[in-house]
Formats: C-alpha cells, sequence, structure tokens
C-alpha cells in the first residue's frame, strides 16, 4: 500500500537533494506559484505572465544547472570542480527519470507560454529560443562540452 523508499545512491550533497520524494511535485509548485505571483503583482495576461516564468525559469536553472561549476561544499575536497550542477545529478548518468523530468519541463513550460499567447510574436520566438538553449544544453552528448572556450568559472 505504501511505496518504499530507496536509500539514496548519490553521495554528492549538492545533487543529493533532488532524489528526495516530493521533489517533483514542489518543483511543479513553485512554477505554478509564480505564475500566480507575477499574474498578481504585474497584473499581466496570463500568456504574458507564462512567458516571464518561462524566461525566468530559464535564466535561473541555465546559471544555476548549467553555468556554475563545482559545489558550495567544502567537504568533496573538489572532486566536483570542474563540473555543472546538470553534469554531476545522479552521478552524470544520461537519461534518468531526473533528467527526463529536468528535460520535460522547459518543454511543457515553453507549450504553455506559446499556446497563452496565441503564438504571436515576439513572444513565440523569445519563448522558442530560450527553450532551444535550455533543451540543447541538456542533450548527452553535451556532457563535460564547452562551447567558445567559456568555462562557466564564474
Amino acid at each position: 500500500m505504501y511505496v518504499r523508499a530507496e536509500p539514496t545512491t548519490d553521495l554528492n550533497k549538492n545533487t543529493e537533494w533532488f532524489t528526495y520524494p516530493g521533489v517533483w511535485s514542489t518543483y511543479i509548485l513553485i512554477v505554478f506559484f509564480s505564475w500566480l505571483i507575477v499574474l498578481s503583482l504585474l497584473g499581466t495576461s496570463p500568456g504574458t505572465a507564462w512567458t516571464i516564468v518561462h524566461l525566468s525559469h530559464f535564466f535561473v536553472t541555465y546559471h544555476f544547472f548549467h553555468w556554475k561549476k563545482g559545489t558550495p561544499f567544502a567537504d568533496d575536497q573538489g572532486i566536483y570542480n570542474g563540473l555543472t550542477w546538470w553534469e554531476q545529478v545522479d552521478n552524470g548518468k544520461q537519461l534518468t527519470r531526473n533528467r527526463k523530468f529536468l528535460t520535460v519541463v522547459p518543454l511543457v513550460l515553453y507549450l504553455i507560454a506559446s499556446h497563452t499567447t496565441d503564438y504571436q510574436n515576439p513572444m513565440l520566438f523569445i519563448n522558442t529560443l530560450a527553450v532551444l538553449v535550455l533543451v540543447v544544453a541538456k542533450f548527452p552528448n553535451m556532457h563535460k562540452v564547452r562551447i567558445f572556450g567559456i568555462n562557466g568559472d564564474h
């Protein structure tokens, strides 16, 4: 009747939190409540609010998942210093459930934002550009790839 939670095998403190039960639901709720806050505070149309949430999600996740390297913890003795959070998650294993979830979220946000703005430019162009950059960064063949010599050590 109850789901048995498997103990995490991820010893990386920077990514193990994503293996906890309820993280996916919390992630989705944060995105939804972000939309409600944008909609309420800015008084925009629902489509514009979804575009703002989509673009905010893009900037935050690209920066923290695909740009910044290493961990904030000193006890890992620097073994993750050359890796982004995305490269660390699930110990670098590709096409896991977590990685698929984190790939689907921006795609769904893109579809919602595009549909609620009636696929009108410039919103469609901006949303498409954001989702392309974020999804391409998640491709398995982009693992440990640094484009234009930029290494994200900022």
